[in-house]
């Protein structure tokens, strides 16, 4: 059986120089392509489903990771117009804080700030040891080899970092109501918008050696949404994507059904579990583009070169 599980975060006509948010405009043209092309499920309950009902398009679903409001602002009412099933993954501590991810305040902060100094150079590897930007955009050019370094390294580390920058930058106020709050969740939840986990605290889950801080990402997450929503949550998606069997088997003993990785290609139920659901993530591209990254095709070049 083979689903593609479309993954996006933020909707929005907001322009950020770090991280693009995906423009409402282009959020209604990829929908009506899904629309056209597949049949959307409700991934909850089709993944668990023994019967797959026949269908004359490819199956496809969609998720969303983080829970920003703009989901509520300008996704909600395009899929709501198409009557189609989707997921939302919320970060919890980040819901009870309306503190966002580590991935948003990251960026935020680097393009936000008008601090050239870098103190947090002597924390870094050698090929980031740069003790001051020229300028913003001299700053700007450095966050963006900075983040994926950060996701590749284990996550005390990253979050060692990450504090360390929140120091640095300490002219930048975060955005208040950027995330969806409890009312909002539960509002969508009544509206049959499936609710699941994104974690606790957005860890690199994969990068954790202590099993019962893994366990503990996932229960809190999970008792939280259970309280909130009145069940428990039967789904979840792993930040940034890091998963290994420790997490996968971690989710499983904490009550979980379903996880939901990236890997950017189809879920294919003969070579995976689902535990590590493959998805395809959407960015602010052309359709050309966008259309390539929803065929594999994307992918494979990079796999190839």
């Amino acid at each position: 059986m083979h689903v593609k599980v479309f993954s996006f975060h933020r909707v929005s006509p907001e322009i950020d120089e770090l991280w693009q948010p995906l423009h409402p405009d282009r959020f209604r043209k990829i929908l009506q392509y899904i629309v056209n092309n597949y049949k959307v499920v409700n991934l909850d309950t089709f993944m668990l489903s023994e019967y797959k009902e026949p269908a004359d398009r490819p199956y496809a679903g969609i998720t969303f990771d983080d829970g920003y409001k703009d989901i509520l602002t300008y996704a909600y009412p395009m899929i709501e117009e198409y009557k189609l099933p989707f997921n939302i993954f919320v970060v919890t501590n980040c819901v009870e804080t309306g503190i966002p991810p580590w991935t948003f305040v990251l960026d935020y902060m680097f393009a936000n700030s008008s601090v050239l100094e870098n103190r947090v150079s002597t924390m870094l590897p050698e090929a980031f040891r740069k003790p001051k930007w020229n300028s913003n955009s001299d700053r700007l050019s450095y966050a963006k080899e900075l983040k994926p370094f950060l996701k590749d390294c284990t996550n005390n580390y990253r979050e060692k970092i990450v504090n360390a920058y929140i120091e640095n930058f300490s002219d930048v106020v975060l955005p208040k109501d950027i995330l969806l709050t409890w009312s909002d969740i539960q509002y969508l939840h009544k509206q049959g918008v499936n609710i699941g986990s994104h974690s606790h605290t957005h860890p690199l889950l994969g990068k954790i050696e202590d099993e019962s801080t893994i366990a503990l990402e996932f229960k809190l997450s999970f008792d939280m949404l259970t309280e909130k929503l009145g069940h428990e949550p039967i789904s979840l998606s792993y930040p940034v994507g890091s998963v290994d069997e420790r997490v996968k088997r971690i989710a499983r003993e904490v009550g979980y059904k379903l996880g939901f990785a990236v890997n950017q290609v189809e879920y294919n139920s003969d070579e995976e579990d689902i535990f590590e659901i493959s998805r395809i993530e959407l960015y602010d591209e052309n359709m050309f583009k966008t259309k390539l990254r929803t065929h594999g095709i994307i992918q494979k070049m990079k796999q190839l070169f």
